[in-house]
């Protein structure tokens, strides 16, 4: 191949929240001008099975794109089930989560999914935003896999229990880091005792932190058994 043979593949996508279907039908057409040629006669010099590869590494772009941008749609169509947001009030929210996203390394669609369960709680437009992030930020530091829909209601359960407040609902995250840390309990075995336990250690007059002490404590002795550890406590 020539050393000046310069190609390149050119992809221009341009999300529009309001008609993201029809944009998805018309992706084909987003590609502009496909394999670009600088020099003349490159074609002569491309292989066969470099121009296949050229084609599948193309079509494999565009399918993850198209795969990806369905998956922001559905996510936007839940999330306009629980909000009033519209038109580009809807567009600006949807920005503002993926940049906040890309500060917790998570798409669009895990933050609007995460919105979307604080907005089926309540919370106002703002609280969902920040405690999106927080509930991202809580997958990143979790030791097993976790859903932006399960880190959200884990939150809003210790939330609405111990009433701690949106702005502030990244102390219960930082506690959660902080005990998998620095003792033999994992964050997953954590956030289960916590979420079986947080209304009757309330009940019983217990904080938040007086609870996490006590899963932390019996977390180690019951290692991996946090079904039994909440028992305990509960009963």
């Amino acid at each position: 191949m020539a050393n000046d043979m310069n190609y390149k593949v050119s992809v221009e996508l341009v999300l529009d929240t309001s008609g993201v279907q029809s944009q998805i039908k018309n992706l084909g057409g987003t590609i502009s001008k496909g394999v670009k040629q600088s020099s003349k006669g490159w074609l002569d010099e491309v292989t066969y099975q470099q121009a296949q590869m050229i084609a599948r590494t193309a079509l494999t772009a565009v399918q993850a794109m198209i795969d990806e941008v369905r998956t922001l749609d559905a996510s936007i169509t839940e999330f306009k089930k629980v909000s009033d947001l519209t038109g580009t009030a809807l567009d600006g929210y949807v920005t503002k989560l993926g940049e906040i996203g890309r500060e917790t390394a998570r798409t669009t669609a895990e933050m609007v999914d995460a919105a979307t369960q604080f907005k089926k709680s309540s919370y106002t437009d703002e609280e969902s935003a920040i405690l999106a992030k927080t509930a991202t930020m809580f997958q990143n530091v979790a030791d097993s896999q976790l859903s932006a829909s399960d880190a959200a209601t884990f939150l809003i359960s210790q939330m609405v229990a111990f009433g701690i407040e949106a702005e502030n609902s990244i102390h219960i995250i930082d506690a959660i880091n902080e005990v998998s840390n620095n003792y033999a309990v994992s964050s997953t075995d954590v956030s289960s005792a916590l979420s079986k336990t947080s209304s009757a250690m309330v009940v019983l007059g217990n904080s938040f932190e007086q609870t996490i002490g006590l899963v932390t404590a019996g977390g180690e002795i019951l290692q991996g058994q946090a079904g039994k550890v909440a028992r305990g406590l509960v009963a």
